[in-house]
């Protein structure tokens, strides 16, 4: 330990190390080239859950990767690789490092709280209360600031108050004018328009709700609009009859950027994990016909019924094949046809689009993430779930 050229703290603990590691040497072999990267590892058994690993700025393949042209992002890399060399060793370790391009939805809380528990925050109709609310939202404003700018990618930050009566009310007015009053003290705090994004969003009914809604969609819209901010679209927040894909083109055309919720409501807005039904396939093929870069995109859903790890998983992957079989259809072709009046054309292309082999594209996207394409990651999950979640109190 003497002669290496090693930090004098990392020295220190490796001197006063208890145990013994026992481990392998392991060959991962990197995709499109024809090296081979060596890993050593104490846990052999967790290989099988790997998607990625990382090379540190000076390892002799990124050099060469970087000369011979595999690595596509060359400007990026050589960035990366000048600010780490300015770092000194204690300063390049992971927990000293800024976590960055991290895209974050952040909500700010106006339920599950003893000021709330009738049910009313920013439209109580006592002012204490309504204080109360309104420095939490500015608050929350702060925080999303210091989110966006620590991660260096703007934080959304989406307004969601469950205010609301279960019995049809006296006063639909009245809610609405506070609602909005406070909502107007709370933008009044000159925010970061770079590193914080203000979304409001709309709410339908509930349990406890059933008759009215203070932020209901109509509302929302209208708020949005006044004060400028954008007016969130969610998924389970409409009747289950309604086609919320119908619904994005006009959001586009109002606020010139979609802000969405993909969720599954049933019954009643509830956010279930999300299937590959026709609802998240038109959802879908609004956002790659209208360009992704005009969305800001958000998985909603928490069933606390399955396995978190598992839900998070299959909903993920969800929404990719669906953003992939919608990139497979010719729209363009499809646009013309209706343009043109050519309608039984545009009905059978339509139906026989459907049956294009999705698969294979699919395999491919997984091949080239490291991931697998069939339902063969979920021994990974039970076994974490066996192994370490069930033993967390």
């Amino acid at each position: 330990l003497d002669d290496l050229d090693w930090p004098e703290g990392v020295k220190e603990m490796q001197r006063n190390w208890i145990g013994k590691s026992t481990g392998a040497l392991v060959d991962f072999k990197a995709t499109g080239t024809a090296d081979t990267i060596t890993v050593y590892t104490t846990r052999c058994d967790t290989l099988f859950g790997a998607t990625y690993m990382v090379l540190s700025p000076e390892h002799k393949l990124v050099a060469k990767w970087l000369e011979d042209g595999t690595i596509k992002n060359a400007d990026a890399v050589k960035a990366y690789q000048k600010k780490a060399a300015s770092k000194s060793d204690l300063e390049r370790p992971e927990l000293n490092n800024e976590k960055t391009g991290v895209k974050l939805d952040f909500n700010p809380t106006f339920f599950s709280h003893p000021k709330a528990a009738d049910g009313l925050t920013l439209s109580n109709p006592d002012p204490e209360i309504r204080k109360f609310w309104i420095k939490h939202g500015i608050q929350c404003l702060k925080i999303a600031e210091y989110f966006g700018k620590e991660l260096k990618s703007p934080c959304s930050i989406n307004y969601w108050m469950p205010d609301g009566y279960k019995d049809e009310p006296s006063d639909r007015l009245g809610p609405r004018q506070r609602m909005a009053d406070s909502l107007d003290k709370i933008f009044k705090y000159k925010y970061d328009k770079k590193t914080c994004i203000p979304l409001l969003e709309s709410k339908l009914f509930g349990i406890g709700v059933e008759s009215y809604t203070v932020a209901s969609h109509e509302f929302v819209m209208w708020y949005a609009m006044k004060a400028k901010i954008l007016g969130l679209l969610d998924m389970g927040h409409f009747h289950l009859s309604e086609n919320v894909a119908d619904k994005i083109s006009s959001f586009l055309m109002t606020f010139g950027k979609v802000a969405f919720h993909i969720s599954r409501p049933v019954r009643w807005d509830s956010d279930h994990v999300i299937r590959q039904n026709d609802d998240l396939r038109a959802a879908a093929q609004e956002i790659v016909k209208m360009g992704p870069e005009n969305f800001i995109i958000a998985l909603d859903y928490f069933d606390a019924s399955i396995n978190r790890v598992a839900a998070w998983v299959l909903g993920m992957r969800n929404m990719q094949k669906e953003l992939l079989k919608a990139m497979l259809v010719p729209w363009k072709s499809l646009k013309a046809m209706q343009d043109a009046g050519e309608f039984t054309a545009q009905l059978v292309c339509q139906e026989e689009y459907k049956n294009y082999p999705v698969e294979a594209v699919w395999e491919e996207f997984c091949k080239r993430a490291g991931v697998v394409a069939d339902e063969a990651w979920l021994k990974a999950v039970q076994k974490y779930e066996k192994d370490v979640l069930a033993k967390r109190a």
